[in-house]
């Protein structure tokens, strides 16, 4: 299984996870060929979910399983995504060139979402890695994070179900 995409509008983004989060805690991302499909089952009310085309969130998309159409199902924490992009959209805003990824990834065998955002930098800027885990105040182990030259690069990763 792999995934990798670029994020077009992270503050779009953003405000999707953050409107998702106002019902549940979780949300079951659907990821294929063709579409992104959100969907949230709250403790009371209706079922929610919103489907995109791959172009209107991600572009430089990259999606390989062994199911039919490429189908990968995620049980992501709203809450550690949802702050990782509203902070990554906030430092990053004010910087003419960065780029955010969001891809698939296993640590110690265990498969993390990871959010990275590259920018073009002053030297003197250091990014901070911070790692999601649910139900948890973001945290800065410290691993991670790279720079060199002009680039800077900030993680922050997290467990899908």
């Amino acid at each position: 299984m792999r995934f990798r995409a670029n994020i077009r509008d992270e503050a779009t983004f953003a405000k999707l996870t953050g409107s998702l989060l106002l019902l549940s805690k979780v949300v079951w991302i659907r990821l294929d060929n063709d579409q992104v499909r959100f969907t949230v089952i709250p403790e009371r009310g209706s079922q929610v979910w919103a489907v995109l085309s791959i172009g209107s969130i991600f572009h430089d998309y990259v999606i390989q399983s062994a199911t039919a159409n490429n189908t990968i199902n995620l049980q992501v924490p709203l809450a550690p995504l949802n702050r990782a992009l509203r902070s990554a959209f906030n430092a990053f805003s004010s910087f003419s060139a960065y780029t955010a990824s969001l891809r698939l990834t296993k640590k110690d065998n265990i498969p993390l979402l990871s959010l990275t955002m590259i920018t073009d930098t002053l030297p003197s800027f250091r990014p901070s890695t911070v790692l999601l885990e649910p139900d948890h105040e973001p945290s800065d182990p410290g691993h991670d994070t790279a720079g060199g030259n002009d680039d800077s690069v900030s993680s922050a990763d997290g467990p899908p179900r």
